[in-house]
């Protein structure tokens, strides 16, 4: 996406959330149209898709923000504390040693660093998932874009007891059932919260929060 606007911003991930949640609507039919012997099964596959959905589009949102900031090119020192927090971390090895070329290293930023431009962001681990996309990972994310994780809050006990465990419990061959209703309370949940994804970027995008307080 060269030269995002905040439009073409916005295009991008309403496509993006667009197939998904077509996919997970003729999933949805599927469920409701299948008969009483079929459905559990129907129920068990449709569970497996809302998590990959929950997961790819965060993650594809996430990462085209960051993008999106990225590519504008700005000094840290203009960008807020989130942003810069980003960076730190890129400068951090991975593992518990840290030595102490390290620790100057970080120290050198903040001494003339922040004059710096921000890099292009191209390595997807940047905003990372970690193929686990619980409520502890979603509120890191969003603490690194600098969004508003309070409305997801109120949906952590669905995110992590209904959309993660029943999706690791099926994804590793347990014999995990789930009802009609708890899956239909599920899809309508992740497809709220998804479209909440999508407006809290688009909205950081076009009010410019990614700066640093003036």
């Amino acid at each position: 996406m060269a030269n995002p606007t905040v439009e073409s911003l916005y295009d991008a991930l309403a496509r993006d959330l667009s197939w998904r949640k077509k996919e997970l609507t003729l999933s949805k039919s599927l469920v409701e149209n299948a008969n009483e012997k079929k459905r559990s099964t129907f129920i068990r596959g449709a569970v497996l898709l809302l998590y990959a959905h929950w997961e790819g589009f965060i993650r594809c949102a996430s990462i085209e923000y960051a993008k999106f900031v990225s590519i504008r090119r700005l000094q840290y020192s203009e960008l807020n504390s989130a942003f810069v927090a980003l960076e730190i971390r890129k400068r951090l090895p991975a593992g518990a040693h840290r030595d102490i070329s390290t620790y100057i290293e970080i120290c050198e930023f903040f001494r003339s660093g922040l004059r710096e431009r921000m890099g292009q962001i191209h390595k997807q681990d940047t905003i990372s998932t970690k193929s686990n996309l619980t409520s502890k990972v979603l509120k890191e994310i969003m603490l690194a874009l600098n969004l508003d994780y309070r409305n997801f809050e109120t949906r952590a006990h669905m995110i992590d007891d209904q959309l993660v465990f029943n999706r690791h419990s099926i994804a590793h061959g347990e014999q995990l059932m789930v009802d009609l209703a708890e899956y239909e309370d599920l899809y309508s949940g992740v497809i709220e919260l998804l479209d909440e994804f999508l407006n809290q970027i688009t909205n950081a995008a076009n009010s410019k929060s990614y700066l640093a307080a003036v």
